[in-house]
């Protein structure tokens, strides 16, 4: 796989399509569906979020699903960012996270803010390579956010 023969895609994929990427890559995600149900994530997501989508072909192979629609507070909300296991290390996720970046910065959105899990050391490393910073500390988690200019 050659990361130019993945295309990158904004629009909202159907309950159907996150169900199926999540169960494909259940493995993977199965300390997040410890805490919550592939349905109603999928649904949740599926129904509020704006998604950036990987396909190679036609098969969807990762994806970014954030909140963006609450100008009004200054403040968007990436939910979840994933790639298939076997498209790790391949820059896929850093074409997620921009593309989520610009839309924000492009809708003047003043924040934006994710939450990940304290022993995700490698996602904390990534986040903050990109300029985001913790600015609370829950119990299992922390919060990250970057302050968007337009730079």
């Amino acid at each position: 796989m050659s990361i130019k023969e993945v295309e990158l895609r904004q629009g909202n994929l159907d309950k159907v399509e996150i169900k199926r990427y999540f169960e494909e890559n259940i493995l993977m995600l199965s300390e997040m569906f410890e805490r919550v149900g592939v349905d109603e994530f999928s649904q949740k997501l599926s129904a509020n979020a704006t998604h950036f989508c990987l396909y190679e072909r036609s098969r969807l192979i990762g994806f970014m699903a954030g909140y963006f629609n609450q100008i009004d507070k200054g403040v968007a909300y990436i939910s979840t960012i994933s790639i298939s296991g076997f498209y790790h290390d391949k820059g896929l996720g850093k074409r997620l996270l921009q593309s989520g970046i610009d839309y924000a910065r492009k809708a003047e959105f003043n924040v934006l803010r994710l939450q990940v899990r304290r022993n995700n050391s490698i996602a904390i490393k990534f986040y903050k390579s990109f300029g985001f910073h913790k600015v609370e500390t829950l119990k299992s988690s922390f919060i990250l956010e970057k302050t968007l200019s337009n730079e």
